[in-house]
């Protein structure tokens, strides 16, 4: 059995999620857990999506994205 420890004490503050229904609906989140207490209560999430955004690339804008996907996936 394996397990983890934890390095820090601090909140994890490096995203925020956007969830969006095929309906229009979109509900922002910093913390993750709400996230999941949010998507897990609704009685439909068939067609939505859950987006992570990196705060760091909305708060710096001289930083340039790691990676851009075009699409292909991974």
């Amino acid at each position: 059995m394996k397990t983890f420890t934890s390095t820090s004490t601090e909140p994890y503050d490096r995203h925020f999620y956007i969830i969006t229904y095929k309906d229009g609906r979109t509900y922002t989140y910093d913390d993750y857990e709400h996230v999941r207490l949010h998507y897990f209560q609704q009685m439909d999430t068939s067609g939505s999506t859950v987006t992570v955004m990196d705060k760091q690339q909305f708060s710096d804008t001289s930083v340039t994205p790691k990676r851009v996907s075009g699409g292909k996936g991974f």
